[in-house]
Protein backbone atom coordinates (compact mmCIF):
# COMPACT_ATOMS: atom_id res chain seq x y z
CA UNK A 1 0.00 0.00 0.00
CA UNK A 2 3.03 1.89 0.69
CA UNK A 3 4.45 1.55 -2.83
CA UNK A 4 0.84 3.09 -4.25
CA UNK A 5 0.83 5.87 -1.64
CA UNK A 6 4.16 7.24 -2.77
CA UNK A 7 3.66 6.21 -6.66
CA UNK A 8 0.17 8.15 -6.64
CA UNK A 9 2.34 11.26 -4.39
CA UNK A 10 4.87 11.61 -7.18
CA UNK A 11 2.81 11.97 -10.07
CA UNK A 12 0.91 13.78 -8.05
CA UNK A 13 4.43 16.50 -7.66
CA UNK A 14 5.13 15.31 -11.66
CA UNK A 15 2.03 16.85 -12.93
CA UNK A 16 2.31 19.85 -10.23
CA UNK A 17 5.72 20.71 -11.71
CA UNK A 18 4.32 20.42 -15.05
CA UNK A 19 1.53 22.64 -14.83
CA UNK A 20 4.18 25.07 -13.40
CA UNK A 21 6.07 25.06 -15.73
CA UNK A 22 3.44 25.61 -18.71
CA UNK A 23 3.59 29.57 -19.40
CA UNK A 24 0.59 31.78 -20.62
CA UNK A 25 1.34 32.97 -24.28
CA UNK A 26 3.34 36.28 -24.36
CA UNK A 27 1.63 39.23 -26.40
CA UNK A 28 3.94 38.63 -29.31
CA UNK A 29 2.66 34.99 -29.96
CA UNK A 30 -0.89 36.20 -29.45
CA UNK A 31 -0.62 38.81 -32.09
CA UNK A 32 0.75 36.91 -34.51
CA UNK A 33 -2.26 34.87 -33.58
CA UNK A 34 -4.35 37.58 -34.43
CA UNK A 35 -2.69 38.92 -37.40
CA UNK A 36 -2.62 34.93 -38.75
CA UNK A 37 -5.96 34.82 -38.27
CA UNK A 38 -6.79 38.22 -40.04
CA UNK A 39 -4.94 37.07 -43.13
CA UNK A 40 -7.14 33.78 -43.12
CA UNK A 41 -10.34 36.25 -42.92
CA UNK A 42 -8.55 38.11 -45.87
CA UNK A 43 -7.94 35.46 -48.31
CA UNK A 44 -11.33 33.70 -47.50
CA UNK A 45 -12.65 37.20 -48.54
CA UNK A 46 -10.97 37.32 -51.36
CA UNK A 47 -11.92 33.90 -52.37
CA UNK A 48 -15.82 34.36 -51.74
CA UNK A 49 -15.49 37.90 -53.71
CA UNK A 50 -16.44 40.11 -50.73
CA UNK A 51 -13.95 42.72 -51.98
CA UNK A 52 -15.23 45.57 -49.91
CA UNK A 53 -14.39 43.82 -46.81
CA UNK A 54 -11.34 42.24 -48.12
CA UNK A 55 -10.54 45.81 -49.05
CA UNK A 56 -10.60 46.92 -45.47
CA UNK A 57 -9.29 44.34 -43.89
CA UNK A 58 -5.99 44.63 -45.92
CA UNK A 59 -5.92 48.55 -45.03
CA UNK A 60 -6.03 47.28 -41.23
CA UNK A 61 -3.30 44.94 -41.68
CA UNK A 62 -1.13 47.67 -43.90
CA UNK A 63 -1.78 49.89 -40.78
CA UNK A 64 -0.49 47.27 -38.57
CA UNK A 65 2.99 46.56 -40.23
CA UNK A 66 2.93 48.78 -43.20
CA UNK A 67 6.30 47.91 -44.56
CA UNK A 68 5.30 44.01 -44.83
CA UNK A 69 5.96 43.41 -48.94
CA UNK A 70 3.34 40.28 -48.76
CA UNK A 71 0.84 43.18 -48.44
CA UNK A 72 1.72 44.10 -52.39
CA UNK A 73 0.37 40.35 -53.27
CA UNK A 74 -2.86 40.69 -51.70
CA UNK A 75 -3.49 44.57 -52.78
CA UNK A 76 -2.61 43.08 -56.86
CA UNK A 77 -5.00 40.08 -55.98
CA UNK A 78 -7.56 42.39 -54.26
CA UNK A 79 -7.01 44.85 -57.57
CA UNK A 80 -7.38 42.02 -60.08
CA UNK A 81 -10.63 40.73 -58.49
CA UNK A 82 -11.48 44.34 -59.25
CA UNK A 83 -11.02 44.23 -62.68
CA UNK A 84 -12.52 41.11 -63.08
CA UNK A 85 -15.64 42.10 -61.84
CA UNK A 86 -15.26 44.94 -63.51
CA UNK A 87 -15.37 43.00 -66.64
CA UNK A 88 -18.37 41.19 -65.50
CA UNK A 89 -20.56 43.29 -64.77
CA UNK A 90 -19.73 45.78 -67.96
CA UNK A 91 -20.82 42.76 -70.44
CA UNK A 92 -23.94 42.29 -67.76
CA UNK A 93 -24.43 46.15 -69.15
CA UNK A 94 -23.75 47.98 -65.93
CA UNK A 95 -21.55 50.48 -67.39
CA UNK A 96 -21.48 52.73 -64.19
CA UNK A 97 -20.70 49.91 -61.32
CA UNK A 98 -18.38 48.81 -64.50
CA UNK A 99 -16.55 52.21 -63.79
CA UNK A 100 -16.43 51.59 -59.90
CA UNK A 101 -14.94 48.52 -59.65
CA UNK A 102 -12.30 49.97 -62.17
CA UNK A 103 -11.30 53.04 -60.04
CA UNK A 104 -11.47 50.78 -57.20
CA UNK A 105 -8.84 48.90 -58.93
CA UNK A 106 -6.64 51.47 -60.12
CA UNK A 107 -6.92 53.13 -56.19
CA UNK A 108 -5.16 49.55 -55.34
CA UNK A 109 -2.73 49.41 -57.75
CA UNK A 110 -1.86 52.77 -59.53
CA UNK A 111 1.04 52.12 -61.34
CA UNK A 112 -0.16 49.69 -63.46
CA UNK A 113 -1.82 51.28 -65.93
CA UNK A 114 -1.61 47.59 -67.96
CA UNK A 115 -4.31 46.24 -65.56
CA UNK A 116 -7.08 48.62 -66.96
CA UNK A 117 -6.53 49.65 -70.20
CA UNK A 118 -8.45 47.07 -71.73
CA UNK A 119 -10.88 47.35 -69.36
CA UNK A 120 -11.25 51.23 -69.57
CA UNK A 121 -11.94 51.40 -73.55
CA UNK A 122 -14.04 49.07 -73.11
CA UNK A 123 -16.28 51.10 -70.65
CA UNK A 124 -15.41 54.18 -72.95
CA UNK A 125 -16.78 52.13 -76.15
CA UNK A 126 -20.01 50.99 -74.09
CA UNK A 127 -20.60 55.07 -73.03
CA UNK A 128 -20.00 56.15 -76.22
CA UNK A 129 -23.17 53.33 -77.61
CA UNK A 130 -25.41 54.78 -74.89
CA UNK A 131 -24.54 58.36 -75.83
CA UNK A 132 -25.21 57.15 -79.42
CA UNK A 133 -28.47 55.37 -78.71
CA UNK A 134 -29.71 58.45 -76.17
CA UNK A 135 -29.08 60.45 -79.57
CA UNK A 136 -30.97 58.21 -81.86
CA UNK A 137 -33.98 58.58 -79.73
CA UNK A 138 -33.87 62.16 -79.43
CA UNK A 139 -33.82 62.27 -83.28
CA UNK A 140 -36.55 60.51 -83.43
CA UNK A 141 -38.68 61.91 -80.80
CA UNK A 142 -38.04 64.98 -83.14
CA UNK A 143 -38.88 63.88 -86.29
CA UNK A 144 -42.35 63.60 -85.44
CA UNK A 145 -45.26 66.02 -86.28
CA UNK A 146 -45.11 68.81 -83.64
CA UNK A 147 -47.88 68.59 -81.37
CA UNK A 148 -51.38 70.43 -81.51
CA UNK A 149 -51.83 72.62 -78.25
CA UNK A 150 -55.16 72.54 -77.26
CA UNK A 151 -56.71 76.19 -76.27
CA UNK A 152 -58.73 75.05 -73.01
CA UNK A 153 -61.21 78.44 -73.63
CA UNK A 154 -62.01 76.79 -77.00
CA UNK A 155 -65.91 75.36 -77.04
CA UNK A 156 -64.13 72.39 -79.17
CA UNK A 157 -61.19 71.74 -80.83
CA UNK A 158 -60.81 69.24 -84.00
CA UNK A 159 -57.42 67.25 -84.33
CA UNK A 160 -56.62 65.62 -87.53
CA UNK A 161 -55.13 62.20 -87.21
CA UNK A 162 -52.76 60.70 -89.65
CA UNK A 163 -53.64 56.89 -90.48
CA UNK A 164 -51.75 55.25 -92.61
Amino acid sequence: MKLFNSRYLLLAAFSLLLGACQSTPTADQLAQQQRAAAIAQLEQNLASSELATAEDELAALQAQSPDDPQWVQYQRQLAEAYLQRSQIVLQKGDVNAAATALSRARTLMPKAPALTSGVNSAIAHARKAELDEAEAALKAADARPPATVLDPAAESTTVALNIA
